[in-house]
């Protein structure tokens, strides 16, 4: 991502920067047999390895997990790809947009009259890694169990050797070889199967609803009505949506639509989704000749659930955004100041943190 761009800050892309703080760069040929000598020492002493190659171009690096697992045997090897280690597709290259495609997201993407649209950020890409990074959590807790079970059997077999007794009678299923065990995990997480387990309530409707097809929105939603964006009087969106009756009812007093609230064709969730164009050419009507400040003031005054639709400038100004410290600021050493998006987790008392910059390509090589 270092060339994706422009914008560029000297010879980094924005793109880069956004995605690879708190990381070092080490420039290594795998194809080199002198490359195994920077990597056996980083693979001996690490916890984690991921790869993002094309399945088995790790194997003809002779860097497969029987490999690697043979230099640490306790070691978590994490293999992320477009299509998956295995099936018909799993040669081929993949990239967000083709995987959210082929997965189903373009197609229930953008105005329901209008194409397939992808989404504004890669966020098969995103989800990919994040659940890519749930599995190789669990991996390590599981390693962690394991580990402890088997020190916990030596150290009971240790005591009973030394009191003469047998433990032939105690039985359990723990490999009590804690020294010379392996505990690794291989994690195997592709885009294609992390796009298609995201299609939740839409996968749902077709294959317990009848064979239901999803199709475009928009900003609506297809079990949920109202849920969606609307027009304000000074041309600019706000989104409001009631997730339950009681919200609707108190939407309804909020804009004083007691017709539309006693209405039975509203009466109920089920009820407004069968009668969608009733509720929601009231409510348009209503908000089209309201300020998006009046609308935002009503609904938070009725604790409806509602938001601008904000630029990304109007993003980065948000008083919300400001204190959760989701602006950070980076010092590099070639560009200076660079600013991105905080950490969005908050952990207490060992507070997240951004400790390193973006690297330079091949920074930490020598290191």
């Amino acid at each position: 991502t270092r060339s994706w761009g422009p914008p560029f800050l000297q010879s980094e892309s924005a793109y880069f920067l956004a995605i690879n703080r708190n990381k070092r760069s080490v420039a290594v040929d795998l194809k080199h047999r002198e490359a195994m000598l920077v990597l056996e020492p980083l693979i001996a002493s690490s916890d984690v390895l991921v790869e993002n190659f094309l399945p088995g171009t790790m194997a003809r690096l002779g860097l497969s997990f029987q490999d690697v697992l043979a230099i640490n045997p306790h070691i978590i090897y994490a293999s992320i790809s477009g299509f998956g280690q295995d099936g018909p597709y799993s040669q081929r290259p993949g990239y967000d947009v083709m995987v959210s495609a082929l997965g189903g997201l373009m197609e229930i993407t953008g105005e329901h009259n209008g194409s397939p649209c992808k989404v504004g950020v890669a966020v098969t890409d995103i989800a990919t890694g994040l659940t890519a990074q749930g599995a190789i959590l669990a991996a390590l807790f599981r390693r962690e169990r394991q580990m402890a079970d088997a020190f916990k059997a030596q150290a009971m077999e240790a005591r009973d050797a030394l009191r003469g007794r047998s433990r032939a009678h105690r039985a359990n299923n723990v490999d009590t070889n804690a020294k010379g065990a392996s505990f690794g995990q291989y994690i195997d997480v592709s885009l294609l199967d992390t796009q298609v387990s995201m299609l939740v309530n839409i996968a749902s409707n077709y294959l317990n609803g009848g064979g239901v097809v999803g199709s475009r929105w928009g900003t609506a939603h297809p079990n949920i009505v109202p849920y969606q964006a609307f027009v304000s009087k000074d041309g600019s969106g706000v989104v409001v949506g009631a997730g339950n009756d009681t919200q609707f009812q108190r939407l309804c007093a909020a804009f004083e639509l007691s017709a539309l609230a006693e209405d039975p064709r509203a009466a109920t969730n089920k009820a407004r989704v069968e009668n969608r164009n009733l509720v929601l050419d009231q409510l348009s009507n209503v908000f089209k000749h309201l300020d998006r400040s009046t609308i935002l003031d009503k609904c938070v005054g009725a604790n409806i659930p509602c938001a601008p639709i904000n630029k990304i400038d109007e993003v980065f100004e948000d008083p919300q955004v400001l204190a959760r410290g989701m602006l950070a600021e980076i010092p590099h050493p070639t560009i200076g100041m660079v600013r991105t998006a905080g950490i969005p987790v908050k952990t207490w008392p060992s507070p997240t943190s951004i400790s390193r910059h973006p690297p330079l390509l091949g920074e930490h090589t020598e290191e």
